[in-house]
């Protein structure tokens, strides 16, 4: 009796234990956190229905290096650490040749680029399509401080061209003269250019055909030396004579030539123009 009472017991612990170990390990699976996704969301939104074609750079990267010894230039492509391709060996003359060719086919990509709206940047480029140009000279680059010659024009030109036709039934005049037709025309300019010739020559240029007064019309060119020469500045065009002294008046909307001098600590400043405006004092 007590044997059989025993293993009932026996029995019934064993099922308790399991049960328990049992729901200990179904909480445990239940509670597994589930990750989230880590993937880097794409640079673009694509649609589901999106056609086009995928258009990648190309990671081969050019490299130029002279060898003394063949007095050649030899060029090589990699991509990362490795070369592909047969490296090409150019002369001087070969290798001048193919710098030409690639610098004016990058500048004409540029100007393309530039002026196609959809393109990044293409606003800034658009502000410049002229190019640099560059003077081989080393008397120009002496006299001008640099060899460099920057054009950089703005404005906007309208056009209207039209006609006006006129018919008058006037018995008194002939018929010849009854009907006539003459052409209209009409243009506004709104241009300004600024230019610079090295670090020391400067063009400025304003032109309206709006504007209210003749010397609206601007344009000037200045030249600034260094500070150690005795010629401080040349301007020519439309400039000005600003003097400081209650005895003598300086002058404004001036055409012509101004330039100032210094010897020393000795400042002087002269003018040789045409005044085109004048000046009065009204006291009420």
């Amino acid at each position: 009796m007590r044997k059989n009472f025993r293993n009932r017991f026996l029995t019934a612990l064993a099922l308790l234990v399991s049960v328990v170990s049992f729901a200990q390990k179904t909480s445990a699976k239940d509670s597994i956190v589930v990750k989230k996704d880590t993937v880097v969301p794409l640079k673009y939104n694509f649609r589901f229905n999106q056609k086009a074609n995928l258009f990648l750079n190309n990671p081969a990267k050019t490299e130029i290096s002279y060898d003394k010894k063949l007095n050649k230039f030899v060029i090589v492509e990699r991509i990362g650490n490795y070369l592909i391709g047969t490296p090409i060996y150019l002369t001087p003359r070969e290798y001048d040749e193919y710098r030409l060719k690639n610098d004016i086919k990058m500048y004409f990509k540029e100007k393309v680029d530039a002026s196609n709206p959809n393109k990044k940047g293409s606003e800034k480029a658009r502000k410049n399509l002229l190019p640099k140009y560059y003077v081989n000279s080393k008397f120009f680059e002496s006299i001008f401080g640099g060899n460099e010659v920057e054009v950089i024009p703005s404005g906007q030109i309208n056009i209207k061209l039209g006609g006006i036709y006129q018919n008058t039934e006037n018995p008194q005049i002939s018929v010849e003269n009854q009907s006539s037709f003459t052409f209209d025309f009409d243009q506004q300019i709104s241009a300004s250019l600024q230019a610079k010739v090295g670090k020391r020559l400067r063009v400025t240029a304003n032109y309206d055909t709006q504007s209210t007064f003749d010397f609206q019309n601007v344009i000037k060119v200045e030249y600034a030396p260094t500070e150690d020469d005795i010629i401080q500045k040349i301007d020519a065009g439309n400039v000005n004579l600003p003097i400081k002294n209650s005895l003598i008046n300086g002058a404004q909307a001036l055409f012509g030539v101004r330039a100032d001098l210094q010897f020393g600590k000795t400042t002087i400043r002269t003018a040789f123009s045409q005044q085109n405006s004048q000046s009065k004092t009204v006291v009420a």
